[in-house]
């Protein structure tokens, strides 16, 4: 059982991993970066234009192969155990293993400072990509 045990958490551990899956049916292996900015800030939401703005100015040069920007709309629970809504922008990057860390982390790092923001949440995916 013992054994069983620690079979089971390092499956379960490796499933959090970031790697790219080892085999493909089509394409070849990349990771799925997924990136949750929040727009509420202590002195109103970020605008389209400032959004544009920081799209600009930090994520398209160090995205230049290209990436994908979703609306959506986010939920979660706050410091007065209150549900709280705010609307959001999904950052979404395929890329290959390890190689936009830096870049990642200097995205969030910016916007954080830049709007104040407490955190911005990030999706690791192993998935195929083909183009």
């Amino acid at each position: 059982m013992k054994h069983f045990a620690s079979a089971m958490i390092a499956l379960l551990l490796s499933a959090c991993s970031a790697t790219a899956p080892q085999t493909c049916a089509a394409g070849h292996p990349a990771v799925e970066t997924q990136l949750y900015f929040g727009l509420s800030k202590k002195d109103g939401p970020v605008g389209a234009k400032e959004w544009q703005d920081f799209v600009a100015r930090h994520i398209t040069s160090r995205f230049s192969e290209g990436f994908t920007v979703a609306d959506a709309r986010g939920f979660w629970l706050g410091a007065a155990k209150r549900t709280i809504a705010e609307n959001s922008k999904i950052v979404i990057r395929v890329h290959e293993p390890g190689k936009d860390d830096a870049a990642i982390a200097a995205i969030i790092a910016d916007y954080k400072q830049r709007y104040a923001q407490e955190s911005v949440l990030r999706v690791d995916l192993p998935v195929c990509a083909a183009f």
